[in-house]
This record gives structure tokens, sequence and C-alpha cells, in this order.
């Protein structure tokens, strides 16, 4: 997910892009973010469309990782 200014100038990234690679799981990764939205508190939520995790993940508005919710 890339967040630009109101003027459209880049500020920062969130979340680890790429393809999936071997070794330990990387909850900072997005393979297929598809929707998300914006709180009153300022965390992203991004839902991801992937066929394995299905997941829900949760910013802080810098980019830090909170939390991720499986199904």
């Amino acid at each position: 997910v890339k967040v630009f200014t109101a003027a459209g100038a880049f500020l920062r990234e969130i979340g680890v892009p790429g393809p999936v690679l071997p070794g330990p799981y990387d909850e900072q990764h997005m393979q297929h973010p598809e929707g998300m939205t914006l709180t009153p508190d300022g965390r992203l939520w991004v839902a991801e469309f992937d066929h394995a995790p299905k997941r829900v993940s949760v910013w802080q508005p810098d980019g830090t990782f909170v939390k991720a919710f499986y199904g």
C-alpha cells in the first residue's frame, strides 16, 4: 500500500510487497491487498484477496504493523 500527500508526493509504503518467499512467515508481507479503510483513530485496515492465508491486517498511520486476523 503506497501513501501519498494530497499534492501527490510519495510518503511511504505500508507492508512489504512482492512474491511469497521461502522461510519464516512475514506478517508485514502483503500479496494481494484488495480492500482497505481508515478508522477514526487513523488505523488502516487491509483485506487481502488470496487463497491462503485469508487475512485482514491492521496498521498504524506511520506504517507500523498492529495485528492480523486470519480466517
